[in-house]
């Protein structure tokens, strides 16, 4: 499953990191079904070109720490251990 993560530069292929190859910024991480524990890191909230975050269907736990990504349209959390309350999230998620 993470056979393909090397180096530190997450644009360099990462297996399920898709960057913007303009910018080299990220815009989507894709992790669904990893079976990945632990809390979700607030250094997410510092990826400001995020579009899309799909760590659904792992076994997270604790609370979203971020709510202010401006460019993020896609979220999906779902089926993981998360704790309320949660972040006031614009309407223009899916």
């Amino acid at each position: 499953m993470f056979t393909n993560w090397a180096g530190n530069d997450p644009c360099n292929e990462w297996y399920d990191v898709v960057c913007d190859d303009k910018t080299a910024s990220i815009f989507a991480i894709l992790v669904s079904s990893y079976q990945l524990d632990g809390t979700i890191s607030p250094a997410l909230g510092n990826l400001t070109s995020l579009a899309a975050l799909k760590l659904n269907e792992n076994h997270r736990t604790g609370t979203i720490p971020f709510a202010k990504l401006p460019l993020l349209r896609i979220l999906d959390l779902s089926n993981n251990n998360l704790s309320k309350p949660l972040p006031a999230f614009p309407s223009c998620l899916l």
